[in-house]
């Protein structure tokens, strides 16, 4: 699949202070191609991190890849694809819930735009069982290191990992301004846009915390209603809304059915505008 490098409208302004910093003497020059291509200050790694403090984040450049980290906290993360998180996932009955919830049967595999790619799981879940998946992620930080993943995967010795990274491609922008020949070839949209979590939830992890300080609040209100109903005007076989299982559904369209899960749920809303074979 490839990369599409459709960059993000929304102004650099907005977001918090980001810098990219190289780990050691080795990564100066790849730190520095990222810094140029995201338009983002590369602080001086022979100033011993004393400028670290002028900034909120920084994107470290390491042998470990891309690691997103905030200034004066513990907070920092970075995706990866074959971490013990994932593979847990994999032989998970969540893994399975999904499937199901995008419409998967037996050697029927779909192609998923995942309207709101984030740290790209579900994306990586739906590539491993099959689905080309077209991630959309508009925040510049998160694709890169999605971009530096979904490579890193592609690239990997372990086949399977390897097979899922090559169904995975990346659109650097909001989904609602993709090209229509991606459309055209979409069966499903899945959304799983930020929500709200109670401190005692399990899906309120690091990840999460980190991406919500990471995008201003003009980004965190996703506009979940005109996001679903922009959706459902597509024509696809059908919209996969992922919202916590006590949610009421979004919008005034109940869906056609909902899965079930501990805490999350999938609303399933089953269109006419193509239909599968």
């Amino acid at each position: 699949m490839q990369l599409i490098t459709t960059y993000n409208t929304f102004e650099l302004s907005a977001y918090p202070r980001i810098a990219v910093w190289p780990a050691n003497e080795r990564f100066v020059d790849t730190a520095s191609k990222i810094a140029k291509e995201l338009n983002l200050p590369i602080l001086n790694y022979y100033s011993g991190g004393k400028d670290l403090s002028n900034f909120d984040f920084f994107l470290e450049v390491s042998s470990e890849g891309l690691i997103l980290r905030q200034f004066d906290s513990k907070l920092k993360f970075s995706i990866n694809f074959s971490d013990n998180s994932i593979k847990h996932r994999l032989l998970s009955k969540r893994s399975e819930l999904l499937g199901r919830a995008i419409g998967l049967k037996n050697d029927d595999f779909k192609h998923v735009v995942d309207g709101t790619a984030g740290f790209g799981k579900d994306s990586f879940i739906l590539a491993n069982l099959g689905c080309f998946v077209t991630l959309c992620e508009r925040d510049f930080v998160i694709a890169k290191m999605l971009e530096h993943a979904i490579e890193s995967a592609k690239h990997n010795s372990e086949q399977w990992l390897a097979e899922s990274g090559s169904r995975m491609s990346l659109v650097r922008n909001d989904v609602r301004g993709i090209s229509h020949e991606i459309l055209d070839h979409a069966d499903v949209i899945y959304l799983d846009p930020m929500f709200p979590h109670k401190k005692n939830n399990a899906l309120s992890k690091k990840e999460i915390e980190l991406l919500k300080s990471l995008q201003p609040p003009a980004v965190l209100d996703l506009e979940h209603e005109d996001l679903l109903e922009w959706a459902l005007d597509q024509k696809v076989e059908r919209v996969v809304f992922k919202r916590p299982i006590r949610s009421k559904p979004v919008g005034k369209r109940s869906p056609s059915h909902q899965l079930l899960g501990k805490i999350i749920r999938y609303d399933v809303y089953q269109l006419s505008g193509k239909q599968s074979q």
